[in-house]
């Protein structure tokens, strides 16, 4: 029998190999596909690794083998959507007007985004330069604050990048108050949103291929922003050493684990938490505000952390736990089969984008690539994400149609 290190590594190896496929296949090393890869090795097999080694005991064999199993069929099965079928024609989606008038509108949704959210920071601005304490205090209550802001914020930026004659300072500028913004929200994600939007910017929609020696060093950069996010983010009455406070954060792997070792008396749900995910995610509490807390993946955190679960501040990860728990061993199959047909889609918004220069495949295309612009904390946000990037689409198309043009002259160049 294999131990749990072993496992990890050999998973780690089908990985890398996975990866190092699809980007031959895609000619670049950064791509949408690294937003699978490249977390899953951070978080699953080097974290992973180190948060069994240090917050002990040992994870059980047979569960630890199963769970990365799943994940080296949802690699491979994500690869063979990318490199053995040819990228499906969906020419049908074409549209006849792809020029932008944006104007001033990234500007707006910026401003938009900051008004939204100025009830919160004003309420606790004794938590400002303490971010992390608003974010736990908003779970329940701040939904359309919080999420609408983070909206607006992302729109902003994606809009912004699809600017013509933007300057370079200009983007800067704009990026920096973005992160600011979302600094003041308490989230390291939506931060690292905006770097990963960028990037896949440059290379799906600028058509930027990165080389192996350049996606390494833009590694070691994320790599270190994300340090100084969890520095930035540190509880202050944490006093573990930083690696293990990041360490700490792989423990969705050791959670999921668990579920698969050990499920709850109500297993399998049969698609329970799956359907509670979709419907009740999508109703926010003011409108509905007899709506149960323990829906969804919540019915995991209540009987595995029911202490966490009653304090009422968050509910901790447990990554694809959360599919088993619904359909059980059955995930090994369909976990990479849904993951390949997502890859196989995405080459062809990706194919298509090479024709239009569009803000919405734009945005479907980064929903397929797992980065979330409409975080609204569970559910799978397809129908959403396709309705929403229609219309702003239309919206950058048609509503500054008829507007002045001077104005757009001068704001582009912002």
């Amino acid at each position: 029998m294999f131990s749990y290190e072993e496992i990890i590594l050999l998973s780690a190896l089908v990985y890398i190999g996975c990866y190092c496929l699809i980007s031959w296949r895609l000619g670049t090393w950064i791509h949408f596909a690294t937003l699978l890869f490249g977390p899953s090795l951070l978080i699953n097999h080097l974290l992973g690794y180190f948060n069994f080694r240090f917050f002990g005991p040992p994870p059980p064999i047979g569960a630890t083998l199963f769970y990365y199993l799943t994940y080296d069929a949802i690699a491979i099965g994500t690869m063979i959507g990318i490199c053995v079928f040819r990228a499906p024609n969906l020419l049908f989606l074409r549209t006849k007007t792809t020029n932008l008038r944006l104007g001033a509108l990234p500007w707006i949704c910026l401003v938009l985004s900051f008004l939204d959210y100025l009830p919160v920071m004003i309420k606790f601005r004794e938590y400002l330069f303490s971010p992390r304490e608003i974010y736990v205090q908003t779970r329940t209550g701040y939904g359309l604050y919080f999420f609408v802001s983070i909206l607006l914020c992302n729109i902003g930026f994606i809009l912004y990048l699809f600017k013509e004659n933007k300057t370079k300072i200009g983007t800067i500028f704009y990026f920096s108050i973005c992160t600011i913004l979302l600094y003041f929200h308490g989230t390291k994600g939506s931060i690292v949103t905006l770097l990963l939007v960028y990037i896949l910017y440059q290379v799906h929609v600028n058509r930027k291929a990165i080389s192996l020696s350049r996606a390494l060093t833009i590694s070691f950069i994320l790599s270190g922003a994300l340090i100084l996010l969890f520095s930035a983010f540190k509880k202050a009455d944490n006093d573990a050493p930083l690696f293990l406070s990041i360490a700490g954060y792989a423990d969705y792997t050791r959670n999921a684990i668990m579920v698969i070792d050990s499920p709850p008396p109500k297993y399998p749900y049969l698609g329970r938490i799956a359907f509670e995910e979709e419907v009740y995610s999508r109703i926010p509490r003011a409108l509905m505000p007899n709506k149960p807390k323990n829906f969804g993946s919540y019915h995991l955190a209540e009987y595995y952390f029911p202490s966490w679960f009653e304090g009422d501040t968050g509910s901790p990860s447990f990554g694809i736990g959360v599919q088993y728990a619904d359909f059980g061993p059955f995930i090994l199959f369909i976990l990479p089969l849904l993951y390949g047909l997502a890859a196989y889609i995405t080459c062809g918004i990706i194919k298509l984008n090479e024709r239009q220069r569009r803000v919405d495949l734009f945005i479907v295309m980064l929903f397929f690539a797992g980065i979330v612009i409409m975080p609204l904390g569970s559910g799978y946000l397809l129908p959403e994400t396709l309705v929403f990037a229609y219309f702003l689409q239309k919206f950058a198309t048609i509503r500054f149609r008829f507007g002045n043009a001077h104005a757009e002259n001068v704001t582009s160049t912002i």
